[in-house]
C-alpha cells in the first residue's frame, strides 16, 4: 500500500497549464512557464507523490488565504 500513487498530473500545452489530480480528480492547476518549470524540476528531482501533494496543498492554502480577504 505504501507505493500507491494517488496523485498525478497532466500537462495541457495548448493552455500552458499543468493539472494536478488526486484519485483522478483535478485538485489544482499550475499556470505560467516559470511555475511549470519549477514543478517539473521538482518532479524530476524528488518523490513524485510528495511533490504533487505539497504543490496541491500550497495551492489550497493560497486559495483559502486569498478568499478570506
Amino acid at each position: 500500500m505504501a507505493n500507491t500513487s494517488y496523485f498525478g498530473y497532466s500537462w495541457q500545452p495548448e493552455e500552458n497549464v499543468v493539472l494536478i489530480t488526486y484519485r483522478c480528480r483535478t485538485v489544482c492547476s499550475v499556470r505560467g512557464t516559470d511555475r511549470i518549470d519549477a514543478l517539473m524540476r521538482e518532479l524530476r528531482a524528488g518523490d513524485r507523490q510528495a511533490v504533487l501533494e505539497r504543490w496541491s496543498a500550497d495551492a489550497l492554502a493560497t486559495t483559502r488565504h486569498n478568499s478570506a480577504a
